[in-house]
């Protein structure tokens, strides 16, 4: 108890005494059994106003000298209005990339961060991540959760400069899998927090977070927050590259056979957005779930009465159906998991993906690509906003794993819903999506994202760029077939 700490500090006997109780030679630390030690130097009444003395810095041996038996010394100062630490390490106990590698820690997590907008989102599922190491996927998920949350709080993993601003990533200590497990949206609020705490003033949510949050009106603790879901952009983000994927393989959307698989709010909206962008291509196939029977036949109308008339509704089961399959242009937008098998998919198909996680199994897609280059597997959920930093901040113990983790992320765009706060930031005129995305909304996205010159990512599958001789075969495979 706090009486009790009192008592024991009033009869304890002052450390001066003490030591000299000690056996000659002895250590501090074998005396007392700890491994931490603090002290304070008031450099004040060493050479203050009026004792004539003067300290100087760069001769004193304070901040370089590691005392006997000490492992690693830290020494920390004001000076010229910062602080300064110095790091001194024995060499029993860290080589010098080792301290490098502390010291930079220690600066992430120091210096003060100064973003415009933040991203919240979560882990990868532990699975995904145990195929890039060597521990299975428990093994992954209790070493990630001790290392990256100690505290059990929300992090800043990345920050991000772009010409339209600077973002930050916040990660909130779950797992994909994890979602479900109550207090998911004290999570998230603590992550938003956090992101307002670095400077933010807008904010997005990544992933499954804006559906496990009723898009964004479940969280009504967002202090001063721009909040949007990211998903007017991220719906954009997919007819660019519809237009992008388009022009790379020498095809016209007016002469494709489209089917838009999952129709919800980034879906429908793609599906709209890209008809009158794009204009009305030869059939429409809408795909989605039959609990959403009535969503799709609403869509349906709504396209044969812009003038489609060719429009199929299929259901979606463990597999797609065979009139999806049909199609030559798949665009994908759901969140059911890998239903589209890429053994199945006719040569010459454009397959772009915005689900999470993707339709497809990604390994299979890949190993088609590089082994047949005969269809074109890519995602579409990525923008180009121009030049790009990024910088990881990671804690000490995932410093190993930097490279590992840099290599994941994408390399050829960022994420749509990173960019929609920064979009706003530089529009404030555009309002804010929360509930399900229109195509209304979408639409001046759009025409916002143009205006500043953002376009669609480099074709891509997962973090890797498709190659230029798979784009090429499928070009030279659909121009045999329109001849």
């Amino acid at each position: 108890s706090t009486q009790a700490l009192r008592d024991a500090r009033a009869h304890a006997l002052p450390f001066g005494e003490l030591a000299r109780h000690l056996p000659p030679g002895t250590a501090a630390k074998d005396a007392t059994g700890e491994a931490f030690f603090v002290t304070f130097v008031d450099v004040d009444a060493l050479a203050g106003p009026g004792t004539g003395l003067t300290l100087r810095w760069d001769e004193a041996e304070i901040d370089g000298t590691v005392p006997d038996a000490c492992d690693l010394h830290l020494s920390a100062r004001c000076a010229g209005g910062a602080l300064r630490l110095t790091l001194t390490a024995s060499s029993r106990a860290l080589d010098r990339a080792g301290l490098e590698r502390l010291a930079a820690s220690l600066a992430a997590e120091l210096v003060p961060t100064e973003v415009d907008t933040v991203l919240v989102g979560y882990l990868p599922p532990p699975a995904d991540l145990a195929r890039a190491l060597p521990v299975g996927a428990d093994d992954v998920r209790a070493r990630l959760r001790g290392a990256a949350f100690a505290h059990g709080a929300p992090r800043l993993y990345e920050t991000v400069h772009t010409p339209l601003g600077r973002a930050a990533f916040v990660v909130i200590p779950r797992f994909a899998d994890e979602l479900d497990a109550p207090g998911l949206e004290a999570d998230v609020a603590r992550g938003l927090a956090l992101g307002a705490s670095l400077g933010a003033r807008g904010a997005s949510l990544a992933g499954m977070l804006p559906a496990q949050t009723r898009y964004g009106r479940a969280l009504s603790d967002v202090g001063a927050l721009a909040l949007t879901t990211g998903h007017a952009t991220t719906a954009c983000s997919v007819v660019l590259t519809i237009e992008h994927a388009l022009a790379q393989v020498g095809a016209r959307f007016a002469d494709a056979r489209v089917a838009f698989v999952g129709l919800g709010s980034v879906g429908g909206a793609a599906c709209e957005l890209a008809i009158e962008t794009l204009g009305l291509p030869r059939a429409i196939v809408l795909c989605d779930l039959q609990r959403a029977e009535s969503r799709t036949q609403a869509l349906a109308d709504r396209l044969l009465t812009r003038g489609a008339r060719d429009v199929t509704i299929a259901h979606a089961t463990p597999a797609l159906p065979s009139a999806v399959l049909a199609c030559d242009v798949i665009v994908a937008a759901s969140s059911g998991g890998a239903v589209l098998d890429p053994r199945a998919v006719a040569p010459g198909t454009l397959v772009l993906d915005d689900s999470f996680p993707a339709v497809f199994d990604v390994d299979a897609a890949r190993a088609r690509m590089a082994t047949q280059r005969d269809v074109l597997f890519s995602g579409a959920g990525l923008i180009d906003p121009g030049p790009t930093t990024r910088t990881l901040v990671l804690p000490p113990a995932l410093e190993p794993m930097r490279a590992l983790i840099a290599s994941a992320r994408p390399r050829v765009g960022l994420p749509s819903c990173m960019l929609e706060p920064l979009i706003r930031r530089a529009r404030p005129e555009l309002p804010a999506t929360l509930g399900l995305v229109d195509v209304a909304a979408a639409r001046l996205y759009l025409a916002a994202a143009r205006a500043l010159g953002l376009r669609a990512a480099p074709l891509h599958l997962g973090s890797d760029e498709v190659a230029a001789d798979v784009i090429a075969s499928v070009r030279a495979i659909r121009e045999r077939m329109r001849g």
